[in-house]
């Protein structure tokens, strides 16, 4: 007779009756078992006995022949594909980990040793033993970003191949931002993603120093970075790019003092308030000066 030694097998095989000292062919087995594969067939539950396949012949022993079943786990597969959240655009290049419960991390990158799928951004794990497992981003692809939480995934008998479908990736935020430096008034920016290469802005800043005129952006205050003009593009974006305004003087005005350029070079106007205190600072010298002389005469 045939045991399916297995809770979860069904189906029949039928056995055979005969002598003692007769030949029985092993038949074909008729049960199934979700999850497992057949091997054959063997005189001990444990797989420890005597083994025998389909058509082997068994001389009959007096009494009753058990041969029981012998199954074989399917390793698990595991599928994904990594996305463009908005576009569905497949990305390649990210990195992962699978973490079994109470185990230690594999890594796994596009394309690598444990990448069986063979096209970018599409992955393929085979060969895995059931349990439980934690399937975590740790690089996203470029300009995207990763995953904010595992994904959670068990191979078991009803789930020996589990493909969990698109992975989806927001791209990550930049920007681009004009400062005045030392003008006025608001020029607007720029709100895209990383990689992004927006043009540079019209200036909207007015300068409160009718001798100056806006010069150009700059990606330094000091002007000694990178200069973009209107409608210039800009290096891809990697996160926060500010631009700040660069002032020069108008043809046909005056040049400024020394001590005033130098408190205009960022383009910031020479105030009322500023040339009064100036003023006063030498009015103020030119009082002690008289006092002295007054008080030198009364000697």
């Amino acid at each position: 007779m045939y045991d399916k030694n297995s809770p979860d097998a069904t189906g029949e095989t039928a056995g055979h009756t005969g002598w003692k000292g007769d030949q029985a062919t092993i038949a074909a087995n008729g049960f199934t078992n979700e999850g497992y594969t057949f091997q054959g067939w063997n005189t001990q539950a444990d797989g420890k006995g005597m083994t025998y396949q389909k058509g082997d012949k068994l001389t009959l022993p007096a009494g009753t022949t058990v041969l029981y079943a012998q199954w074989k786990r399917i390793p698990g597969t595991l599928t994904w594909v990594k996305t463009d959240k908005d576009s569905g655009e497949v990305l390649a290049g990210s990195e992962w980990t699978l973490t079994p419960k109470d185990g230690q991390p594999t890594a796994i990158t596009d394309n690598g040793e444990l990448d069986q799928a063979g096209e970018d951004g599409a992955f393929k794990l085979t060969g895995l033993d059931w349990g439980e497992y934690e399937l975590m981003e740790t690089k996203a692809p470029e300009g995207h970003d990763p995953i904010s939480a595992p994904i959670t995934v068990t191979i078991d008998a009803k789930h020996t191949t589990v493909n969990i479908g698109d992975v989806s990736n927001a791209k990550t935020p930049a920007k681009v931002t004009y400062d005045p430096n030392g003008g006025e008034g608001q020029t607007p920016g720029y709100d895209g993603h990383v990689g992004d290469t927006p043009e540079a802005s019209e200036n909207k800043f007015t300068n409160k120093d009718e001798c100056k005129e806006f010069a150009g952006w700059n990606t330094q205050k000091d002007g000694k970075g990178k200069t973009y003009q209107k409608g210039d593009q800009l290096d891809p974006l990697t996160g926060t790019t500010i631009l700040y305004a660069q002032w020069k003087a108008k043809d046909g005005c005056p040049a400024a003092p020394a001590a005033l350029q130098e408190l205009g070079k960022t383009g910031a106007g020479i105030t009322p308030i500023a040339i009064g205190m100036a003023a006063a600072t030498l009015l103020g010298a030119c009082l002690m000066i008289l006092r002295r002389q007054r008080h030198a005469r009364h000697a």
